[in-house]
């Protein structure tokens, strides 16, 4: 495997059971350059239709992390609004409506109460939101190192 980042490190601990695995990195430690930049956000109603079912697969593993993977939880309650102006009111009642099917979580918010979690926001641009209640931070860092000592662990140190 190239690379010992979550992906490359990832790919080397699931193979790792099946196969030989060698991991290479170029750089002095695992991670130095994407991990914990990228996909610290676990959200089921981000991505379209080929991207949601694999968040959606990750769910338990997540919130119900195996014994022995990590000594703190993986996840961090955050919630998401999905925010949209007078224009694209139709679009995103249409996709409320579409993730609220999958996720019964999902509820629409109007301007006002987006703006009362939210008072920063410019109201004139704001016609309401999509409000996720289930989306987490992911502990990127705790996950990674998670993965790496298993890959460590297979190749007996």
């Amino acid at each position: 495997m190239i690379g010992a980042g979550i992906a490359g490190a990832s790919a080397a601990a699931a193979l790792s059971s099946d196969a030989d695995v060698i991991v290479i990195e170029a750089e002095d430690q695992p991670g130095y350059h994407t991990t914990g930049r990228s996909a610290a956000f676990y959200a089921e109603s981000y991505g379209g239709p080929l991207i949601q079912p694999l968040t959606s697969a990750s769910k338990d593993f997540y919130l119900h992390t195996p014994a022995g993977f990590a000594d703190v939880p993986l996840v961090h309650d955050r919630g998401c609004l999905h925010l949209y102006s007078a224009r694209n009111k139709a679009k995103a009642k249409a996709r409320a409506e579409a993730l609220a099917a999958r996720l019964p979580a999902i509820t629409r918010l109007c301007a006002d109460e987006v703006l009362a979690r939210v008072p920063v926001l410019r109201p004139q641009a704001l016609a309401g939101a999509i409000w996720d209640p289930d989306c987490r931070d992911l502990d990127v860092a705790t996950i990674h190192q998670a993965i790496c000592a298993r890959c460590a662990g297979m190749a007996g140190g």
